[in-house]
């Protein structure tokens, strides 16, 4: 599948990711400082479910506590902390929040920095490259996706991106071709990446159903949902 050379004209090569959710903020890494009352409370104090500081001192709350845990770990120190976390068992009783030396310590890179990363290893702004191009002289619209970028993850703007193709298409009555190869949706945007795929599929739904326009997915190795 190889575009007529000297035809192809690149779209929105410029827009890039950015960190719409702040994956990667202060706050996020540092556990949660907010003020606001936990979900399901009435105030600060009260931890969710509850109706009283009472309802988590005393040996009950103990006991309850630690069947979180199984027999093996409860009262132990647990691996998915560090390596001076205690259980919630050992810990105050009286405060809603686990304690400070329980909080999981992440060594990732920052998604902004994985992001420049990938676009130096690829020379790319994202993981799916849009344009207009000729097949054997026929006009078309494309996107072909980068596995070697992030995995070929979709986020808000691979979705974007391909939205923007399709609506082109749409008014210029081109045939699509999209060339598939993705691990999924992009986890560092959270729910925005998700919505991608109702955005994608309205806009192709209006290209196929009521323009009835020719589109072609060609699904390539890997391609995967997550």
């Amino acid at each position: 599948l190889l575009i007529d050379p000297n035809t192809w004209d690149p779209m929105n090569e410029k827009i890039a990711s950015m960190d719409p959710i702040k994956w990667d903020s202060e706050e996020a890494l540092s556990g949660s400082d907010s003020e606001e009352a936990p979900i399901g409370s009435d105030s600060e104090e009260a931890p969710i479910g509850s109706d009283s500081e009472e309802a988590l001192s005393g040996s009950d709350s103990e006991e309850a506590l630690s069947g979180l845990y199984s027999e093996e770990t409860s009262g132990k120190s647990i691996n998915l902390y560090s390596a001076s976390a205690t259980s919630y068992a050992e810990a105050d009783p009286s405060q809603s929040d686990p304690p400070e030396e329980t909080l999981i310590e992440f060594d990732d890179p920052l998604y902004i920095d994985r992001i420049d990363s990938y676009q130096k290893k690829t020379g790319l702004t994202e993981a799916i490259q849009t344009g207009i191009g000729q097949l054997n002289g026929i006009p078309v619209a494309m996107g072909v996706m980068e596995f070697e970028f992030m995995g070929g993850s979709m986020g808000s703007v691979v979705g974007e991106k391909i939205t923007r193709l399709i609506e082109y298409a749409t008014n210029q009555s081109l045939p699509l071709i999209i060339v598939c190869a993705s691990g999924g949706a992009r986890m560092q945007e959270g729910s925005l990446s998700l919505m991608q795929m109702a955005k994608i599929s309205s806009a192709l739904y209006h290209f196929q159903t009521n323009q009835k326009l020719f589109y072609v997915s060609i699904l390539t190795s890997p391609t995967t949902g997550g």
